[in-house]
């Protein structure tokens, strides 16, 4: 689900922001603004995506994700990114943003060290519903690559949506989708400030 992304122009100014080289400053604004990017902050990105999109080379995207890693503005370990300051940013904190945000760590593998991050950060800081909502989570699975549908590459355990030949196995322990969100969001000073999100009619 595409959105649209506001920007702050007061970032320019930020003296932490200003400091950043300039391929540190485009990957930082990148990272929250591609559509890989959910309510979490926390997704899965392959090397190479980033330096793709944004015209670095590898080496530059590596040393771009290094420096804003020593800035605490982004980390980058083991295909996955974590944006450190967009959770904590969120205007809107009920129970549909708590599962959205929910619905993107499960996607990470459980023993990633960048979900265990996330998860201790916001177990403290989180909003009492977010809290409550990351602890059940600590105790399952991730969610398949692919749970919208297609194939597993194990014969008989695909996870199609037709009716199959009775072989399949349907997964279970999976976050339920969160639907019928409109978001919009504002940032200020190089870090996601504001999400206003409603259900739609």
């Amino acid at each position: 689900m595409s959105r649209r992304e506001d920007i702050d122009n007061g970032i320019w100014s930020d003296p932490e922001f200003a400091a950043l080289p300039q391929r540190a400053k485009t990957l930082y604004i990148w990272s929250f603004t591609n559509s890989r990017c959910g309510m979490s902050g926390l997704y899965k990105l392959p090397a190479g995506t980033a330096a793709f999109e944004i015209g670095l080379t590898r080496e530059e995207e590596a040393a771009a994700f290094a420096e804003l890693e020593r800035a605490g503005f982004v980390f980058y370990e083991a295909g996955v990114v974590f944006v450190r300051t967009r959770v904590k940013h969120l205007r809107t904190r009920g129970e549909n943003m708590a599962k959205s945000i929910v619905s993107d760590v499960a996607k990470v593998a459980p023993e990633h060290p960048l979900r265990r991050r996330f998860l201790e950060k916001y177990a403290a800081e989180g909003w009492k519903g977010l809290r409550e909502s990351l602890e059940q989570l600590s105790h399952k699975q991730a969610i398949p690559e692919n749970p919208s549908g297609g194939s597993s590459g194990v014969p008989g355990q695909g996870q199609g949506q037709g009716q199959g030949n009775g072989r399949g196995q349907r997964q279970v322990g999976e976050t339920e989708p969160v639907g019928g969100l409109r978001q919009k969001e504002r940032r200020t000073y190089g870090v996601p400030c504001v999400i206003e999100a409603e259900e739609e009619a």
